[in-house]
């Protein structure tokens, strides 16, 4: 579930039905809630697992989340048409511990997100002009959390790993991981794929 807000102070939130696996999403205004189904799991069984929402610069909101009975990753819209849906990511079975969201200057979707069973990836899926481009960031993922900073780069936290783009030292962004030591505790470099049994979450704002 998220809460976020605009600059009215009204909330809104994004939510799994669990009475029937709908995605729901709920708006407050001066008079009252809304309450909107998203996407229907009808006969297909589940959808609208760990939904992730952002608003844009128009008040319109975006949500993340995975169709939990066939495991896609899925994005949701809304514009002046109504809402509007589309599998991000169909090639194998994403995890169920959750989906993270930001929309970029453009209004254009980023998101964090698990690759389930047996790999249990971090992938990265942004979309632009030409569609939407995914990447394996590490080999390694748990619960990702993903901002993106004042230039547009993409910054996770997941477990008790960062990672983060960078164009140091080449022309094109690559990715940088940094794992917290948490007996010692600070940072050290690391290799991205290389697997963490420790747990920690991280809040971007300490880090970028």
């Amino acid at each position: 579930m998220r809460w976020p807000w605009i600059g009215s102070g009204y909330a809104h939130i994004s939510y799994q039905d669990e009475s029937n696996g709908d995605l729901k999403y709920a708006s407050q205004n001066a008079g009252g809630w809304q309450v909107e189904a998203v996407d229907s799991a009808g006969s297909q069984g589940s959808s609208g697992a760990s939904p992730s929402l952002a608003l844009d610069g128009s008040g319109y909101a975006h949500i993340s989340y995975q169709h939990a009975s066939n495991g896609d990753l899925k994005y949701a819209f809304q514009d002046a048409d109504g809402w509007q849906v589309e599998t991000v990511d169909s090639t194998g079975e994403i995890d169920d511990g959750d989906t993270s969201l930001a929309l970029d200057e453009n209004g254009y979707p980023h998101i964090g997100y698990i690759d389930g069973y047996p790999n249990y990836d971090l992938k990265y899926a942004t979309q632009d002009a030409d569609g939407w481009h995914i990447e394996t960031v590490d080999d390694y993922g748990e619960y990702p959390s993903l901002a993106l900073d004042s230039s547009g780069y993409a910054h996770v936290s997941y477990g008790n790993i960062y990672a983060y783009q960078d164009t140091s030292g080449c022309t094109s962004r690559r990715w940088k991981v940094m794992e917290f030591l948490i007996g010692a505790p600070r940072w050290r470099w690391i290799t991205a794929g290389r697997r963490i049994s420790a747990t920690l979450i991280l809040t971007h704002q300490a880090l970028i």
